[in-house]
């Protein structure tokens, strides 16, 4: 499973965008461990995954696919 360690980086200055960067190109279903020093980091992590359609267990991010399905049927 891949992993990223934020060290002290919190979703208050920009840890989200790395996460992003974890799970963009991984397929639905597939989970990034999420490390880091923030003692907020598991609370803000469920909070923005689940806004982006994602699932958290714990640190670990479980790749939805929200993102894919809004483009599912789109006609240019």
């Amino acid at each position: 499973m891949p992993a990223i360690d934020l060290e002290g980086l919190g979703f208050d200055r920009g840890a989200h965008l790395l996460v992003e960067r974890a799970l963009a190109g991984l397929a639905p279903g597939s989970r990034v461990e999420v490390r880091g020093d923030d003692p907020q980091l598991s609370v803000h992590l469920a909070a923005w995954a689940r806004s982006r359609g994602h699932r958290a267990e714990g640190t670990t991010v479980v790749r939805g696919d929200a993102g894919d399905a809004r483009w599912r049927d789109a006609r240019a």
